[in-house]
């Protein structure tokens, strides 16, 4: 017997996995007692991610009186490697009391937490392992994870800034950073992270990464000029060479930052669309359905309180009963009361991994009429899942105001109200311009509990308050700005925190507008009651141009605060321009930044002009509000682009 052990140990040596489990394997058959066999077996299972044969033998060994040392440890590892992260978690709290110095455990414990969502449990369990284990990795990649699901951004790029002085070529946590510094707005930081990543491991997908980084914010207009062009020639570089499909399938990313620059994307989302699909699989033919309603599918991943879901959820929950309705959620983040209220409507609701050939199999099993994403290209998965045929009508919903540059999205649905006389230049999509605005979105009731004073604001200026996110400042926002500040002494400009990225903004208006720059406050973003609450007491709201408010203008007009619009050309900064055509009012929009900066200083400085434009406003609601005609006209459409 102990020939055989010793020579099944030789050939697990030698790496001829096969060949020493049949060994052992007999051994154990022999004498089923044969701990040592038992668990260099179960280990070589492990180790060939065998699992369930590796738990067999770890299960047996359990149930022995003397099991072999670390055999629970390797046990709950096989179930972490599962997933199976209830079954394991007793396991492991039981573990880490037994084992105070064992970091993976402590990890491990930290990951099921994680994998559960519960982001603040799991935090000092990485952290323990950390402070057991300097140079434990996986622990401080777990902890930066739990920090960026909270959206504690600077805490989780601190994470790996920390394991990156430990291991300056760790090529993971160099990603990881390079992508948080473009959201803090730290170009160059991201920028030198991505190369470094890519000197260290020279492969397609960070080759991919380096070369189609898009910044969040700019120095000014030239250096935003200089990043779209780098990223249109490297965009034509790839479109030469190719790139490896599972490089293409992996690099997680879309051009959502390119849409704040201010041009037509047409070009550029179908290059990119152009590239992207090399590396998805052929189209399967389509089913037929026999179900005799309309049967629409909506796939997504912002089934929940989030600025998506405001503008359709109505519109989906009332969905009348002719309609089947599937919702397919991968991944799904968080649940709460949208979730159930959209759960409560669906004929099916489908949950998946943010697995793509999963959710290809998944959806076009379902034989759907019409497929529908209420946004593409905010996330990975919706758009590189849109690149396959699923249904035989494929549409996309105003959820991200720019064209897929996608082939097989048949429809961009917008609305009449929104679009320009040249819009449909603006899509690759056939653009469907609905009668009224399908955005059927409720009205904030606006509580005004506090005053200027409890909300961190001066009682006696004229406050121009812009509450929207930092990467819509455009540079040629700017000089608006500055004029406003200039023209109106008493003014103040209200700007709100995110994520880092107003200290190159402060730095960026610093340069441009230095005699009035002590007179713009950045504030830290505030709940969403004080915020209406905000929005009420100040006295004009300033629209961003080229990209404005699609949710921020609907909160603005609840308050009735006058908030004052630029037109321009696409869809993205005509929101509050065409909810405002819409209700007759004109006083608000402007042609030119001039004329934008005049109409802002005369709505702060003349209180019965502002006051009247707020009554006109506030009478207007229930254009704005609940209002069914858009959406009852989007139904219309589905049933005539579904056949049926």
């Amino acid at each position: 017997m102990g020939s055989e052990l010793e020579k099944a140990i030789q050939e697990y040596s030698d790496g001829d996995y096969p060949a020493a489990l049949t060994i052992l394997e007999a051994l154990i058959a022999d004498n089923p007692d044969h701990n040592q066999a038992r668990f260099i077996a179960a280990s070589l299972y492990q180790v060939t991610e065998a699992h369930d044969q590796a738990l067999r033998h770890y299960g047996y060994l359990l149930d022995t009186d003397t099991p072999p040392e670390n055999t629970a440890i390797q046990y709950a590892q096989c179930l972490v490697d599962l997933q199976k992260w209830g079954e394991v978690q007793p396991l492991l709290e039981n573990l880490v009391k037994a084992h105070p110095e064992n970091a993976t455990l402590y990890s491990n414990l930290g990951l099921v937490l994680l994998e559960q969502k519960q982001y603040i449990e799991a935090e000092p369990y990485f952290y323990k392992a950390m402070t057991l284990d300097e140079f434990y990795f996986v622990a401080y990649m777990g902890l930066a994870m739990c920090y960026e699901k909270q959206r504690k951004i600077f805490k989780a790029k601190a994470c790996y800034e920390e394991l990156l002085i430990r291991d300056p070529e760790h090529t993971a946590a160099l990603i990881k950073f390079a992508k948080l510094s473009i959201k803090c707005g730290e170009n160059m930081a991201g920028f030198n992270a991505f190369k470094k990543a890519l000197e260290v491991d020279p492969t397609d997908l960070n080759k991919l990464r380096f070369d189609l980084m898009i910044p969040s914010q700019y120095k000014d207009k030239k250096d935003l000029l200089a990043w779209r062009d780098r990223f249109e020639k490297n965009l034509d570089k790839w479109h030469q060479s190719g790139a490896e499909k599972d490089a293409l399938l992996a690099f997680g990313s879309t051009n959502f930052y390119s849409l704040y620059q201010g041009f037509n994307e047409v070009e550029i989302q179908r290059k990119t669309a152009e590239l992207f699909e090399t590396a998805i699989p052929e189209d399967k033919p389509l089913k037929k359905s026999n179900e005799k309603r309309i049967k629409i599918g909506v796939m997504g991943t912002f089934f929940y309180d989030q600025s998506v879901m405001h503008f359709y959820k109505n519109m989906l929950i009332q969905l009348p009963k002719e309609f089947h309705l599937t919702i397919i959620c991968p991944g799904l983040r968080k649940r709460d009361h949208i979730t159930k209220a959209l759960q409560s409507r669906a004929d099916q609701w489908i949950e998946t991994k943010n697995d793509l050939e999963e959710l290809r199999t998944v959806i076009s099993d379902q034989s759907f009429d019409i497929l529908i994403y209420p946004e593409i290209g905010m996330e990975p998965t919706p758009y590189v899942l849109a690149m396959s045929r699923l249904a035989p009508v494929q549409c996309v919903l105003m959820g991200n105001p720019v064209t897929t540059g996608i082939p097989t999205i048949d429809y961009y649905v917008g609305s009449e109200v929104f679009e320009s006389e040249a819009a449909a230049n603006h899509y690759t999509e056939t653009l469907v311009q609905i009668p009224g605005f399908p955005v059927d979105y409720d009205r904030s009731e606006t509580q005004i509990s506090k005053s200027r004073a409890d909300l961190g604001l001066p009682e006696e200026n004229n406050i121009y308050m812009c509450p929207m996110t930092l990467f819509k400042i455009h540079p040629d926002f700017d000089p608006v700005i500055a004029g406003i500040l200039r023209q109106d002494p008493n003014g103040v400009v209200i700007l709100f925190s995110y994520f880092g990225i107003e200290k190159g903004l402060m730095d960026r208006f610093k340069r441009l507008m230095p005699d009035v720059v002590d007179r713009i406050q950045f504030i830290n973003p505030l709940p969403n009651a004080d915020f209406g609450n905000m929005m009420a007491l100040v006295d004009v709201i300033l629209e961003t141009f080229p990209f404005g408010g699609g949710n921020t203008a609907l909160q603005a007009l609840s308050t009735g605060t006058p908030a004052v619009t630029m037109q321009t050309e696409f869809l993205r900064g005509r929101w509050l321009y065409g909810y405002y055509k819409y209700a007759g009012i004109d006083d608000l929009i402007t042609e030119f930044p001039e004329d934008y900066v005049t109409k802002c200083v005369q709505v702060a400085t003349d209180k019965e002009y502002r006051q009247r434009l707020k009554d006109q406003i506030i009478k207007c609601h229930p254009l704005w509000f609940n209002n069914r005609e858009g959406t009852e006209a989007l139904y219309q459409w589905f049933r005539t682009v579904s056949g049926k």
